[in-house]
């Protein structure tokens, strides 16, 4: 068995990779502890700060760390095993065609590095597709264990929309909203990734084997933990913060007023991505998590695929192909002239703030409309859905009739 002393032997780029997947066997996903010492040294240089004895370690880096004496105790016990488990999980992660993906290489999806100190030291990647690839057109689908019919129906309809439209759907391979948005997408051959909390080879929960299987097959598992781990509950609030970090939005089905759903929504705030909720009937407690992201302006109100394409499609990537061919829309397809929809007032006041010449930032724009920042991104996204408003570098400006404004 290699000794992972020799870390220090191997090129600069295969000795932090070794590292980041030896300490995905010391330390829980997360840990803005271990983030913060990242800051200060390279994982390579990590792993041999935690063979050293108490007075050998350099109080300055722990102190700006913020590292405890008793965190590098556990975490040190932890190493002494964890060279034999990671050949373990290498040679079971080969049988199953498992790949590690780490910070910095190809296929690493960069949205995740705005987790900041709670960034993965990497993941575990089931699947043939490219992870990055697959990611930069994804929204996260999550909802209910103890779904309803409705939330059941509405999942179905919104996902399997999404995915013929090219869009990969994101969960978390739970029972309810989770199993049925990654059932909906492989029945119409879309593109799904499921984020475990628990290693790739975990079959979790049990009664979705069949499911995960073929996710495996047609789509993407990932997960933080390596083979063999299993779920605990601190894992999943663990776990959601990637499904939110790694999409473009984050859309919430059924959810009650404590629920993952809830958690998932709120990684997806503090980190500027869309959320969306679907309304439900207003005395079901499944959708009252719902109902209360919409009250407070967390999230934005989503009944079908084309409000959640207003939202995050015409952030970066709009769909005008199908846009203009829709008659609902643009007012039939034989119209000489489609006709758009009126401006609502924030629309109006979004507009009002952008030039024709000079691009208008995100920080520029809350300053000259005050409005709240979900109102404000989701009128950008609708605006620039109609083709009122364009993308550009440092940000977004109107769009004249030279142009082709409708």
């Amino acid at each position: 068995m290699r000794n992972t002393d020799q870390i220090v032997h191997q090129p600069p780029d295969q000795a932090n990779r070794r590292a980041r997947m030896l300490l995905t066997h010391v330390v829980e996903p997360g840990s803005e502890q271990m983030g913060a010492l990242l800051e200060h040294l390279s994982p390579a240089e990590v792993v041999p700060l935690l063979r050293e004895s108490d007075d050998q370690l350099t109080p300055p880096v722990l102190a700006a760390a913020g590292l405890s004496v008793d965190t590098l105790r556990l975490w040190r016990a932890r190493l002494v095993d964890a060279p034999r488990r990671l050949e373990r999980t290498q040679r079971h992660h080969q049988a199953l065609g498992v790949r590690f993906v780490a910070p910095g290489e190809p296929e690493w999806p960069t949205q995740l590095d705005q987790l900041g100190p709670t960034r993965p030291l990497g993941l575990w990647v089931r699947g043939r597709a490219d992870l990055r690839l697959w990611a930069l057109r994804s929204v996260s689908v999550v909802g209910a264990r103890a779904n309803t019919d409705y939330g059941l129906s509405v999942t179905r309809q919104i996902t399997a929309d999404m995915a013929q439209r090219g869009w990969t759907v994101v969960s978390g391979a739970a029972y309810g909203i989770d199993a049925a948005a990654h059932h909906a997408t492989l029945s119409v051959a879309g593109r799904t990734i499921a984020v475990l909390a628990c290693g790739v080879d975990v079959v979790y929960p049990p009664c979705n084997a069949d499911l995960l299987r073929e996710v495996a097959h047609q789509g993407l598992i990932i997960s933080e933990f390596p083979s063999g781990e299993r779920v605990y509950r601190s894992r999943f609030l663990q776990r959601n913060r990637i499904i939110a970090a790694l999409t473009r939005g984050s859309l919430i089905v059924e959810a009650a007023l404590r629920s993952g759903a809830l958690n998932t929504a709120n990684h997806a705030a503090r980190l500027n991505r869309q959320v969306m909720a679907v309304p439900g009937p207003v005395h079901s407690s499944m959708s009252a998590g719902c109902h209360e992201l919409i009250r407070t302006g967390v999230a934005n109100l989503a009944s079908d695929a084309r409000d959640v394409l207003d939202l995050i499609a015409g952030l970066g990537e709009c769909e005008q192909p199908q846009r203009r061919a829709d008659a609902t829309l643009w007012g039939g397809e034989d119209s000489a002239a489609p006709q758009l929809p009126a401006l609502r007032p924030e629309h109006a006041q979004v507009l009002a703030a952008l030039g024709l010449r000079v691009s208008r930032d995100l920080a520029d724009l809350v300053a000259r409309t005050d409005l709240p920042l979900p109102t404000l991104t989701a009128a950008l996204g609708t605006l620039e859905a109609q083709g009122r408003i364009l993308t550009c570098p440092g940000g977004w400006r109107r769009v004249s009739a030279q142009e082709g404004y409708p």
